[in-house]
């Protein structure tokens, strides 16, 4: 006796739609993979020219020159000035902290904390630590868990820059 197909065995059987089938199971994984490489690849960029611009910025302050920031408004302009995010942007997403020590030892603890939007002003030989927070729109909210991200779709870019004044004057 000849053993006929049912029409289901028929369509398990035909393997021509396998690859379309398959391409479809791997292409959310392949869009996560590649947003994600492309994300990283932009935030080390953007937290790299972050970190830039606080230096700069802070070496007006170590330096003591004249044109140097006097507030904490005034160096968050400065940073902004140094960035190619637009500064009212820059500015409603930064908080910068720049604050006087006795000793190397005594910046230790407030390294740790979130800038305040202090400002001290300093002389020559002072101990200063400038802190900034700078909150980065990331393009793929999908990837702020993996980034441990604050905000659904915020990642947060720090730097902290501890200095001797040079003795200017």
């Amino acid at each position: 006796m000849e053993h006929r197909p049912v029409p289901l065995d028929r369509f398990r059987l035909d393997a021509s739609g396998a690859t379309a089938v398959e391409f479809a199971l791997v292409l959310p994984l392949l869009a996560f993979l590649l947003f994600g490489m492309a994300e990283v690849g932009i935030l080390g960029i953007a937290a790299a020219e972050f970190d830039n611009a606080v230096f700069d910025a802070a070496r007006t302050i170590r330096t003591g020159q004249d044109d140097g920031p006097k507030s904490a408004t005034a160096f968050e302009t400065l940073v902004c000035s140094r960035m190619t995010a637009p500064r009212t942007e820059c500015r409603e997403r930064l908080t910068v902290s720049v604050r006087e020590f006795d000793s190397f030892a005594d910046t230790a603890g407030p390294a740790a904390g979130d800038p305040g939007g202090q400002f001290e002003e300093s002389g020559p030989g002072a101990v200063m630590m400038v802190q900034a927070v700078y909150r980065r729109e990331i393009i793929s909210p999908m990837l702020a868990p993996v980034l441990r991200s604050s905000r659904p779709r915020d990642i947060v870019l720090r730097a902290t820059a501890a200095f001797k004044n040079e003795p200017f004057g």
